[in-house]
């Protein structure tokens, strides 16, 4: 644009190749991987939205969210619903968590940190 107006015409081509070349667009950076803990050290704990449901008091619908757990060694996956993202509603996730078969860590993890 700049260049068009000093009337200099520069065909789209020749500006993505020097964009390539010179400024590295278009690239991908390349993946971190994070090893894996033992099996049992870790899950990680984030909220979700899981979508609408029907809310027969006040004749509308509201967003029902999913308090989930995932178990980074094995994947094990465990959703606790929720209607609101309060503590006592993560207090009540946790100990469904800890009571549900196969979900056991030494340690959590908030996703959402993790993955940044």
């Amino acid at each position: 644009m700049l260049l068009e107006r000093r009337g200099v015409a520069v065909p789209y081509r020749i500006l993505h190749r020097f964009a390539v070349a010179e400024l590295g667009f278009g690239r991908r950076r390349p993946t971190l991987r994070v090893a894996d803990g033992d099996p049992g050290v870790e899950v990680q704990v984030d909220f979700g939205r899981l979508g609408l449901i029907p809310d027969p008091a006040r004749g509308t619908r509201r967003v029902a969210h999913g308090l989930i757990f995932t178990a980074v060694y094995s994947r094990h996956l465990f959703v606790f619903p929720t209607p609101r993202q309060t503590l006592e509603e993560v207090i009540a996730g946790f100990d469904a968590a800890w009571a549900s078969p196969g979900l056991v860590a030494a340690s959590t993890g908030q996703a959402s940190e993790l993955m940044r």
